[in-house]
């Protein structure tokens, strides 16, 4: 049987964990797009605040702030990308599980069951299912990081 790195191991499992709380968080990250992009972050200027430098230098309080929004809505961007990447990566991985290997991936990780409680639902032990859990992590980990998630035999 083919061994699984425990840092690939762990960090597919956190993952699942946080499986339900990533698409949650894509779509709170989508809002928050919305909203940036419908205001543009510029209120009314007050003159007398404005300090005037002895350097010529040329400050616009408008483009600051437009830079200031863009810089945000990229990093919004970047966050729900990279969100996005590990569900797609995490559904098609799990398409390729068998449908006991399925159910239990997803009972005990994402529906956050307790073991005897996913033994129940798939009529095995608990025992068993925390074997074929296994099973299941190590193919997801194969289809998800590759051979590099492989211990290679000494």
């Amino acid at each position: 049987m083919i061994k699984i790195k425990d840092k690939y191991y762990k960090r597919l499992e956190q993952d699942l964990y946080n499986y339900k709380y990533l698409k949650l968080s894509i779509d709170n990250i989508k809002q928050d797009i919305e909203e940036y992009e419908r205001a543009d972050g510029v209120g009314a200027i007050d003159c007398d605040r404005i300090q005037i430098s002895s350097t010529n230098a040329f400050s616009s309080i408008v483009e600051n702030a437009t830079i200031s929004n863009m810089e945000k809505l990229d990093f919004l961007e970047h966050c729900m990308n990279k969100a996005d990447s590990v569900i797609k990566k995490i559904d098609k991985a799990m398409e390729l599980l068998e449908v006991t290997e399925y159910s239990i991936v997803t009972s005990y990780y994402i529906d956050n069951l307790q073991w005897f409680e996913v033994g129940y639902k798939v009529h095995m032990s608990e025992r068993g299912c925390r074997y074929v859990r296994s099973e299941a992590l190590r193919k997801m980990a194969i289809s998800i990081y590759g051979e590099t998630a492989v211990c290679l035999p000494t």
